[in-house]
């Protein structure tokens, strides 16, 4: 099975809130995240498994606290 036939099971909203999960997580972490084919979130470091996607760390620090305006 590829992982175009693995992404075509699982509904869209749901791979879309994976992949969000993955930028967030890779902001907060500073470092690269897998999504896994459960649409589980991983570090890729820590992985050992076929990614779905990979979401790279941006190098761009997660901003503290709330912009507003």
């Amino acid at each position: 099975m590829s992982v175009l036939d693995k992404i075509e099971t699982y509904e869209k909203e749901d791979v879309l809130i994976a992949i969000r999960a993955a930028m967030s997580m890779s902001k907060r972490f500073e470092e690269d995240m897998a999504v896994l084919h459960d649409l589980t979130v991983v570090p890729l470091k820590t992985n050992d498994e076929p990614a779905l996607e990979i979401v790279r760390y941006d190098g761009q620090p997660q901003q503290k606290g709330w912009t507003i305006g």
